[in-house]
């Protein structure tokens, strides 16, 4: 449940369920009118932190689009203190449909990178003229964050002398004419 402010009790009634008239400073002048919105519908809250102030965040499910969203419900830059009443209170059946949205979402991300990841190393063998399953080897080593930086050598103009030794000993490690299990040490993987 979404605990929302509205400035009049029409308003408060007719965008949800009515909840209470709250008096802001105790002195019976300034008055904000409370209500509820997507009862049985809140999954998940969480919090954003930013430099000076935060946002709290609710995601709701959305039965008319059989989806689910994510409504900022307060927030640290303005006086919204009765809307920290929000809570999480869906069904547990509820809960599962959302942790199985969460798992097609993971998948269907971790489809897409993995795609973009090949489509990395296609151009890269491309570029380099070595053989797709070369540079396939030299991510499965490195891993996604290292890897692109090691093929880089043996693509990119170098004038290093340093450098130009690095590309050297890759070739000759994918030409197989090192006998080690990785073409770079750890101390020069620092370097690359």
């Amino acid at each position: 449940m979404i605990i929302n402010i509205a400035h009049s009790e029409k308003e408060a009634r007719e965008k949800g369920r009515f909840l209470e008239k709250l008096d802001c400073n105790g002195d019976g002048k300034n008055f904000v009118w409370l209500y509820a919105t997507h009862e049985g519908l809140c999954v998940s809250e969480r919090e954003m932190n930013g430099y000076h102030d935060s946002d709290f965040y609710m995601t709701v499910y959305e039965p008319d689009k059989d989806t689910f969203k994510e409504i900022c419900f307060a927030s640290t830059r303005g006086w919204c203190y009765p809307c920290m009443g929000s809570r999480v209170d869906a069904s547990p059946e509820l809960q599962e449909k959302y942790k199985a949205y969460l798992d097609r979402r993971e998948r269907r991300y971790h489809i897409l990178h993995k795609r973009s990841e090949r489509h990395k190393m296609f151009m890269a063998a491309e570029k380099s003229g070595r053989s797709f399953n070369e540079i396939k080897k030299l991510y499965e080593l490195y891993g996604t964050r290292t890897a692109p930086n090691v093929i880089k050598l043996l693509t990119a103009n170098l004038r290093s002398k340093f450098r130009k030794s690095l590309r050297s000993q890759l070739v000759s490690w994918l030409d197989g004419k090192l006998q080690y299990q990785m073409p770079f040490s750890n101390k020069q993987i620092q370097y690359i």
